[in-house]
């Protein structure tokens, strides 16, 4: 399975810190921080009954667009430190289950929520990472009809 995934939210800066020779223009900035993500699931299955599994296990994915959004926020507050809130690639947990509705087709539900975060300033740099969960429901489909 591969699956292209998009994901978006507001993100809202309260306070920033800056050196002394920055101006500082806003005290509070928010703004629309999305990803679209092609992601790879590597779920471990538990099946139940012949209409209902359940799935868990990590995903790695891939960054296929960033709308930098923080990064822009983060800018219109000042403009000395850099931002480094890139990650090309990452993982994220699922749990799903799934629940035979036709011959065909399955109703499924999935939690995701990204491993990892850290927001630290160093050298200059802020480095952003988000640790963004979702929640998914959805429709799906099989090929052919189930062998019994």
């Amino acid at each position: 399975e591969v699956d292209i995934n998009y994901v978006s939210g507001n993100v809202r800066i309260d306070e920033i810190w800056s050196p002394p020779e920055d101006t500082t223009r806003s005290r509070s900035v928010q703004a629309l921080q999305s990803y679209v993500r092609m992601e790879i699931p590597l779920n471990f299955g538990v099946i139940s009954n012949d209409n209902f599994w359940i799935t868990v296990g990590p995903v790695v994915y891939f960054t296929l667009y960033d709308n930098k959004g923080f990064d822009d926020a983060v800018y219109s507050l000042t403009d000395v430190p850099t931002i480094d809130s890139d990650q090309p690639v990452g993982l994220r947990f699922r749990l799903a289950a799934y629940a035979l509705i036709s011959e065909r087709m399955y109703l499924d539900i999935k939690f995701d929520s990204d491993i990892g975060r850290n927001f630290s300033f160093e050298n200059g740099v802020y480095d952003a990472r988000f640790s963004l969960q979702s929640v998914t429901v959805g429709l799906g489909w099989f090929g052919r009809s189930r062998p019994n």
